[in-house]
């Protein structure tokens, strides 16, 4: 987890990625949904190797250490790993993407970053917003992507982390619309692409990883929704 500046609470990647793709007065997701789900969990794994919980062995998933991180929106994942035998990373976007959102956004609330709001559609539906509360992490999260993506610093490991999966959700475009997107998207594709430079084997490996599963699931989901239309 990211230490914040006093007084400030800790973020996890999973957060700040979900925060960054939450339009802060609207509440509503930004951005493919779907990328979205599936760079969440992959936050969440890439936290969890950075903590030393998760190792890559050949193209699955282990669980090295199944105590929890203290952060329960990384801890859901961690403890649907421990309980399974290890798998690839795709299989776990497949089938947590649609409760790690729901965990993490339930953690964002109690963080006090969003708050939920619900609205009536049709006069039928109601249907729930998360629109900014505290806009500190968020701030501090644009704040080290802008010196990155658009100033060409060279990131830190949590920062590049944070990029690899902006990247993968398709989100850098949407977080900084006024930059020219060739630019920004060839940026975030490098840092993503490059991650043995400045991750261990195992970051490294989870990253390229999950950016190849989270375009494979985008795929095999478009697929089944034109076989179904």
């Amino acid at each position: 987890m990211r230490n914040q500046p006093e007084g400030r609470t800790p973020v996890t990647i999973g957060e700040e990625l979900l925060l960054l793709a939450l339009d802060d007065e609207e509440g509503t997701r930004q951005g493919d949904g779907t990328k979205v789900g599936y760079a969440t969990v992959g936050a969440h794994l890439l936290e969890l190797t950075m903590a030393r919980r998760l190792d890559m062995e050949g193209k699955k998933i282990v669980v090295r250490d199944p105590g929890p991180v203290g952060e329960p929106s990384a801890d859901h994942v961690l403890n649907a790993l421990a309980a399974k035998s290890p798998r690839k990373p795709g299989d776990w976007l497949w089938s947590l993407a649609t409760k790690s959102v729901e965990a993490t956004t339930r953690s964002l609330m109690d963080k006090g970053f969003v708050r939920q709001t619900d609205r009536k559609v049709l006069g039928l539906f109601t249907v729930k917003r998360y629109p900014a509360a505290d806009g500190s992490a968020e701030s501090d999260a644009r704040g080290r992507l802008a010196a990155v993506l658009l100033g060409g610093q060279q990131p830190d490991p949590r920062t590049a982390a944070l990029v690899g999966m902006l990247h993968a959700a398709d989100l850098a475009k949407v977080v900084f619309p006024d930059a020219d997107r060739k630019a920004i998207t060839k940026r975030a594709k490098e840092i993503a692409e490059d991650s043995g430079k400045w991750a261990n084997d195992a970051v490294a490996a989870t990253i390229e990883e999950t950016n190849v599963a989270v375009f494979a699931a985008v795929l095999a989901a478009v697929a089944v929704t034109s076989v179904n239309t």
